[in-house]
């Protein structure tokens, strides 16, 4: 529509902001559980482990299926914008079609 003005909506398909993290890691407190893994995939609370060499992940909200919200989230994203995914570097997408 002519004029109208944008809906806009951000939104992060993860259980954790990493602002969150940051502020744990800096208050020297943990993280709620089931939040972030270290780079082994085993759950963690220390947001150090987050931050560490191999860093850590954030999980996606909704276990397997909040993974596909957020995959699709960033593939459109990057599609509608004009940009790339949240890793610049990870520029191979797998994209399943059922036959």
């Amino acid at each position: 529509m002519d004029g109208a003005e944008p809906l806009l909506v951000d939104v992060s398909m993860c259980t954790i902001a990493e602002g969150k993290i940051r502020v744990a890691l800096n208050k020297g407190v943990v993280t709620p559980d089931d939040c972030i893994i270290d780079s082994q995939g085993r759950p963690t609370n220390d947001p150090r482990v987050f931050y560490a060499d191999p860093p850590g992940a954030i999980l996606p909200m909704g276990q397997h299926k909040g993974y596909a919200l957020a995959m699709l989230t960033e593939v459109l994203a990057g599609a509608f914008t004009g940009g790339s995914c949240t890793r610049a570097w990870a520029s191979t997408v797998a994209v399943v079609v059922p036959s």
